[in-house]
């Protein structure tokens, strides 16, 4: 029995798919967060209701500056360590982190040609950079700390950041 393609002229018992290769497993470094989020009502519970979202934002509060603690000691910053958080500056360390990935991510993909590899990457971390920047936003709506000034600033970071990425890749 002729096993040929019809559309192709290929045998299909000539054809040899390649085994699947599991994917790396990523596995974050785990947080160290002391868990206190149970709430007593006690006596009155109209008044812990009231004072609920403020019980809420405390303890987010609390985790962030835990996150950031083990952030500051893995990065081994000096303790009291000043860091600047204007758009400039916060854009140029995320810009800087995305694109010094690029080394590890061209070794992968040596068969693409400079420009087209340059663009490929700056296409993909474009996106990663747009959708963090989005879940920031939801985190800080959440937190109802997204004032007109703080998303005016995380507008200015995000282009700012695309603005690193694109001269990235146009400088094939």
């Amino acid at each position: 029995m002729d096993t040929k393609n019809i559309l192709t002229g290929i045998k299909t018992e000539d054809v040899k798919y390649p085994t699947p290769q599991p994917k790396p497993r990523v596995i974050p470094t785990p947080i160290r967060v002391p868990q206190m989020d149970a709430l007593d009502i006690g006596q009155n519970p109209a008044q812990a209701a009231e004072n609920a979202p403020s019980i809420v934002l405390e303890r987010a509060i609390m985790r962030i500056r835990a996150t950031v603690e083990q952030a500051s000691a893995e990065l081994r910053l000096p303790e009291g360590a000043q860091l600047d958080t204007s758009p400039e500056a916060t854009a140029g360390r995320i810009a800087d982190f995305a694109l010094g990935l690029y080394d590890k991510w061209r070794q992968r993909n040596a068969d693409l040609p400079e420009a087209d590899a340059r663009s490929n990457f700056a296409a993909l971390i474009g996106n990663a950079v747009a959708q963090g920047v989005n879940e920031a936003r939801e985190i800080l709506g959440a937190l109802q700390a997204l004032s007109p000034e703080v998303d005016q600033k995380v507008n200015a970071i995000a282009e700012m950041t695309q603005q690193r990425i694109e001269q990235f890749a146009a400088n094939a």
